[in-house]
């Protein structure tokens, strides 16, 4: 998926040079438009992926009661961001459009 979105954003910036889109203001200023959405929803899913990759390390980290009760506080931080997380991906899970799922409020934050 990574990749498609990256082909676009090339398709999508070779087009902008295009000169018959840049005398075409209001198609000119779509074509900037989408350029900024897929960039954003690029930079999100980079973000995404690499939270996703620290919480599959936590989460085998505190899945151990002995772990959890050797790390104390940590283990209840893990649980709170864990619970945290499992509604964020029920609520991306519910929205399959990127687009949407990309708008959301605070989502940069939220990951």
């Amino acid at each position: 998926m990574m990749g498609v979105l990256q082909e676009a954003l090339v398709e999508l910036q070779n087009l902008s040079f295009n000169p018959s889109v840049a005398k075409n203001g209001s198609f000119s200023e779509l074509v900037r438009t989408l350029q900024q959405q897929l960039s954003g929803a690029e930079s999100l899913l980079n973000l995404w992926l690499l939270a996703q990759h620290k919480h599959a390390t936590l989460h085998a980290l505190f899945s151990s009661t002995v772990s959890r009760a050797q790390c104390g506080d940590h283990a209840d931080a893990f649980e709170a961001m864990h619970s945290a997380w499992k509604h964020m991906m029920a609520q991306a899970a519910a929205l399959p459009s990127l687009q949407e799922t990309c708008a959301q409020d605070d989502r940069n934050k939220q990951v």
